[in-house]
């Protein structure tokens, strides 16, 4: 399988280093053997059609900074979209920073990759939440695969349970903790810090988008909402129809004071009728209190009852196992081998 990897920050490169550290357990025993075509980052290319060398890849883009530097294969003077467009792969690996206001350059790349007949797998929230049902359909239409599954709890399979859920039953409604940064700083507020100094933590520790106002105001967490409202529910919501309130107001004294209640307050993402991002106070011992970086889902099951996961849900190499997940799946629908595939799966990342 022949891969284009756009984005070399750092989830595709905590790809790059997963496929080298793990090389031989990806042949034996899913009989996956990547071959890295390209990797463009924001100052060129690396490209080859015989596989560019993993090691070396990863050498350069951390020590010169760009993979545009690697010889012979390096170019400064390329584009993503040419290169989607004019080398051979099976699939388009798309991780570069998302963009809530108009969704590109992402949105571009994915439907250029589609149009071309590449499938694609993405951690991108932009183009889905604004787009809604736009790059699935054109991947249906197309044959193709588009699987999403880190866009939604970075790591942590959200998107996938949900839809191992709604094979046998009927999700009715979900609650969810969708945003690990403003998660981390609601945890440090209780520890004592100051908001400034808990979002200064956040982004050392890399959890912060390029722009944590889109972490702060909500607008990361109503992204997923939106993401994950369409894939449950078959909806063509799009951000705009979601009301958002983030967590600037959220003081040490109002946490403090749920504190005192044997409550915590957390940024909570309720799809449904109503879809809203807010933050909430909620029971200290409810599943959706988890610290930290963490993401929780609770779903509401028709004849189930609550199911609640959570997990990590911000960082490179979190990120980058889900971007492996999916590569996974589409390397067995395309006649590749992994034991847990479901051959009753649709295309798209909605259904695994």
């Amino acid at each position: 399988m022949k891969l284009i990897l756009l984005g070399c920050g750092a989830v595709n490169l905590s790809l790059l280093e997963i496929l080298l550290a793990r090389r031989t357990e990806l042949s034996v025993r899913y009989g996956l053997q990547p071959k890295i075509a390209a990797v463009v980052d924001s100052r060129g290319a690396a490209m080859s059609p015989d596989g560019l060398d993993i090691k070396e890849l990863i050498r350069v883009k951390k020590s010169k900074g760009s993979v545009a530097q690697t010889t012979p294969s390096g170019r400064a003077d390329v584009n993503a979209l040419d290169v989607i467009s004019e080398v051979d792969a099976d699939m388009v690996v798309e991780a570069i920073p998302t963009n809530l206001r108009t969704g590109e350059p992402s949105l571009s790349y994915v439907k250029r990759a589609l149009e071309a007949g590449r499938n694609v797998v993405t951690a991108n929230k932009g183009p889905l939440a604004l787009t809604a049902d736009l790059l699935p359909s054109l991947a249906n239409k197309r044959g193709l695969f588009f699987r999403f599954s880190g866009a939604v709890g970075g790591g942590t399979p959200i998107l996938d349970l949900a839809a191992r859920c709604s094979l046998g039953d009927r999700i009715v409604g979900f609650q969810g903790v969708f945003n690990g940064t403003t998660n981390y700083i609601l945890s440090e507020l209780e520890a004592g810090l100051s908001f400034e100094a808990a979002l200064r933590a956040a982004k050392e520790r890399g959890y912060a988008e390029a722009d944590p106002l889109i972490d702060i105001r909500g607008l990361d967490s109503a992204s997923k909402l939106v993401i994950l409202s369409n894939a449950v529910f078959g909806t063509r919501m799009k951000l705009k129809n979601v009301k958002v309130k983030g967590i600037r107001g959220v003081t040490k004294a109002k946490v403090a004071n749920a504190a005192a209640k044997g409550r915590v307050i957390r940024l909570i993402g309720s799809g449904g009728i109503a879809p809203a991002v807010a933050p909430q106070e909620i029971p200290r011992e409810s599943p959706l209190a988890v610290n930290s970086a963490m993401n929780a889902v609770t779903f509401e099951l028709e004849r189930s009852g609550s199911i609640t996961i959570s997990g990590k849900g911000a960082g490179g190499k979190e990120t980058a196992g889900a971007l492996l997940r999916d590569i996974l799946t589409i390397h067995a629908k395309l006649g590749g081998f992994y034991p847990a595939r479901d051959e009753t799966a649709p295309r798209v990342a909605t259904v695994v």
